[in-house]
């Protein structure tokens, strides 16, 4: 997920390109970058050595004036530090994160020692550019912005709870769960998919327990931020209503089933 508002399909692209690019670039690098864990609130750009940042798991928030622009998340490289002048700029981990730093002077001495490396690293700076142009420019049309956050969930760790409240409707970024009714499995989530959005919309308890069936990476919207999320991303908000037309045929062909 780049970002809090709808990113055109040719945003997407870049990033898949950008990724490919930031792994093959890490592979190339590797003793030269030191895998550390980074706690939840840690400004990454406040670091005092000068140092680019692959995400192997976790989410950085990528903020200018107090706004968020874009997320970094697994698989990404964050291509700037405190050193490439930008001011205000804060890429503060959500929760703990596990990334590889890559010193600056370590991938100057890369890329002089391995000419080749050159071109894929001067294109994945132009496409991570790019991206936060455009996101940029997205951001300037539109009026508000939800204050949403990220959380990460293990394998087996229960994401929704049978019978409990629901304050909060989950989007299912990465991963899948496995979604069960009185103990029995009635169903798999994947990513794209909502988590407890009967239960959040009607003011009722969970209806089922969702458990991550490998790691999670998921997007809680809170009661209060629902509104501005719906604002800003119209697509996710067709893409709601879709799932809960679908569950309205799926419980009418299994009334029709029993009668």
């Amino acid at each position: 997920m780049l970002a809090q508002i709808d990113v055109p399909d040719f945003l997407s692209q870049m990033h898949q390109r950008s990724q490919r690019l930031a792994r093959g670039i890490v592979d190339r690098l590797g003793s030269r970058a030191t895998r550390v864990r980074v706690k939840a609130g840690t400004d990454l750009l406040a670091r005092d050595e000068a140092c680019y940042a692959f995400i192997e798991s976790g989410v950085l928030r990528f903020m200018h004036a107090g706004r968020a622009i874009r997320f970094f998340s697994d698989g990404d490289l964050l291509v700037a530090d405190a050193h490439t002048g930008l001011c205000g700029a804060v890429a503060e981990a959500s929760f703990a994160c596990d990334v590889l730093l890559i010193p600056r002077t370590e991938l100057i001495a890369s890329l002089q020692s391995s000419p080749d490396l050159l071109h894929p690293w001067l294109e994945l700076v132009a496409i991570e550019s790019h991206i936060l142009l455009v996101l940029a420019a997205l951001y300037s049309t539109v009026d508000v912005q939800p204050n949403l956050r990220f959380e990460r969930f293990e394998d087996r760790d229960v994401i929704l709870r049978e019978g409990e409240p629901c304050d909060s409707i989950f989007e299912l970024i990465e991963g899948s769960a496995i979604v069960t009714v009185g103990g029995q499995q009635v169903g798999v989530a994947r990513a794209g998919e909502f988590l407890g959005e009967i239960s959040f919309l009607t003011d009722s308890n969970c209806g089922a327990t969702v458990t991550a069936a490998d790691v999670c990476l998921v997007q809680a919207i809170p009661k209060e931020e629902f509104s501005r999320m719906i604002q800003s991303r119209p697509k996710a908000a067709i893409n709601l209503a879709r799932i809960l037309a679908t569950r309205v045929v799926e419980l009418n062909s299994s009334l029709a089933q029993g009668s």
